[in-house]
């Protein structure tokens, strides 16, 4: 004798395309929890490379007797240059988009909820209710992947302004004249 659960009864009782539909929302369900881990695992893979770059740079300041700038202001030195400018800009860049990358963090954490909280099921609620918390869902996820989107861009142009920096700075040498080839 084989056993039915009470899903596969509801599931039976459903009329066809209201299966397919949802068997269609669950698929989106999962391929959007599947957008999600990657945007995880990109957004721990910047967060890495920004503590690389942060590494590297400190190396580079070390090496060319830079003041240290790590508590935000510059040790021994009463004049700012240009470069002290740029390196304070960065520096307040990176902890806006540590803020940034922790507030996504949580909103993902929170969407995983939603959809967890859908998938459980809503026992008794309307089917047109699980629909929009789907698609709401659905919307501001793909809300939070076009922020990520934009603001990787920017990160990646202020990463290019930096790596232009320093190889402007590698064909200096250290009397000014500039080295060309």
């Amino acid at each position: 004798m084989t056993t039915t659960t009470n899903d596969e009864l509801e599931l039976e009782l459903l009329d066809p395309a209201a299966v397919a539909t949802i068997v269609a929302l669950c698929e989106d369900v999962n391929a959007v929890e599947s957008n999600m881990e990657r945007a995880n695992h990109d957004l721990d893979f910047v967060a890495q490379q920004q503590q690389e770059l942060g590494d590297i740079i400190a190396q580079m300041e070390t090496a060319l007797g830079v003041d240290d700038w790590s508590n935000g202001t510059a040790i021994g030195s009463m004049t700012t240059t240009h470069s002290d400018l740029q390196r304070e800009m960065i520096m307040n860049l990176q902890t806006a988009v540590d803020g940034q990358t922790k507030q996504i963090g949580q909103d993902l954490a929170q969407l995983v909820e939603q959809v967890n909280a859908v998938r459980g099921g809503t026992a008794g609620g309307d089917d047109g209710d699980v629909m929009q918390q789907i698609a709401l869902i659905l919307s501001k996820q793909m809300d939070t992947l076009t922020w990520v989107d934009q603001h990787t861009g920017a990160l990646e142009a202020k990463l290019n302004d930096v790596k232009a920096e320093l190889n402007r700075r590698r064909r200096t040498d250290h009397s000014g004249i500039i080295r060309y080839g």
